[in-house]
């Protein structure tokens, strides 16, 4: 996103640049970020002078479009200041740490911000209290519940996870004992109900891998496609799987797969009718192979 928007910019961005002065490296233009999304954006630079100056030059560049920038959501901060940044429903603040730790002595984290949490909690509140049995309250709570975790399972989120199933589990308890009955049978009712539903601590955290330079799924490159994905045009669902599994290497080798490469699936155990996914290996397919092929059918 990052060079469309400059490119988009183009012109003004670079004749500001150019009016400012500024050629130190810490100063550069190369140094600047960008991620958008829709009409979000966040502008990131080691300068604060230059975040200052890019603000009326961007606003400029909106105005062609008829576009304005909202002020309320418009702010210059610090990634070490007190609450951090929020965008896109997270939490973006940097930590001072040992050196150990990080290069330049800061560490990044990315969390559920607080206002999203207070979302999910209404939303699910809303959704129990407005359920006219435990089907439906249970039919109703499980997308939101699994939507809501798959989309903060790449940023520190456990500790969000933890405290959403707690009050979702008192929220449960409290609508049960409207019923009227003895403690012990409303903890009982809490507690099956509570079991039936996807908790959020069931989803593992797995951090995201920034996608490598100007790469897209539609460049033909399916060794790095379906090793991120899983999936990919150009190979049987059975070869992505395996590929993605094996983090993008030969069963055999251990090597790395290249687009080039031919792929063979290959049963651990030799029973070609045991295909589960614990008895398949995707190996590359050797001149080992072709010269077995061909003494067979010299032998033959």
């Amino acid at each position: 996103m990052e060079a469309e928007v400059k490119a988009a910019m183009g012109k003004d961005l670079n004749e500001w640049y150019k009016a400012t002065g500024n050629k130190g490296r810490r100063d550069s233009l190369r140094s600047l970020t960008c991620v958008r999304y829709a009409d979000d954006f966040i502008f990131a630079h080691h300068s604060k002078e230059i975040i200052e100056k890019l603000q009326p030059v961007v606003a400029q560049w909106l105005s062609g479009m008829g576009l304005t920038l909202k002020e309320s959501k418009t702010r210059i901060t610090h990634s070490l200041a007190q609450g951090g940044v929020n965008f896109l429903g997270c939490n973006i603040r940097q930590f001072r740490c040992s050196v150990h730790h990080a290069k330049n002595g800061r560490k990044t984290l990315i969390k559920p911000s607080r206002e999203a949490e207070k979302r999910h909690q209404a939303s699910i509140k809303e959704t129990i209290q407005k359920a006219p049995n435990t089907g439906a309250m249970i039919s109703r709570l499980v997308p939101k519940i699994v939507g809501w975790r798959n989309y903060y399972r790449t940023v520190v989120s456990r500790k969000s996870f933890e405290k959403m199933d707690h009050l979702m589990y008192w929220k449960v308890f409290a609508k049960v004992s409207r019923d009227g009955n003895a403690k012990t049978v409303t903890k009982h009712k809490a507690d099956t109900i509570h079991a039936r539903l996807p908790q959020h601590t069931d989803q593992k955290i797995t951090r995201h891998i920034k996608v490598k330079g100007m790469r897209s799924p539609f460049d033909g490159d399916w060794a790095y496609w379906a090793t991120r994905l899983g999936k990919s045009p150009d190979l049987t669902p059975r070869q992505a799987k395996l590929l993605k599994s094996q983090k993008g290497r030969c069963g055999h080798c251990h090597q790395w797969f290249e687009t080039e490469d031919l792929l063979e699936v290959h049963h651990v155990d030799g029973n070609h009718r045991n295909n589960k996914q614990a008895n398949l290996q995707l190996l590359h397919f050797t001149t080992r192979h072709f010269s077995n092929v061909e003494i067979f059918r010299l032998t033959y």
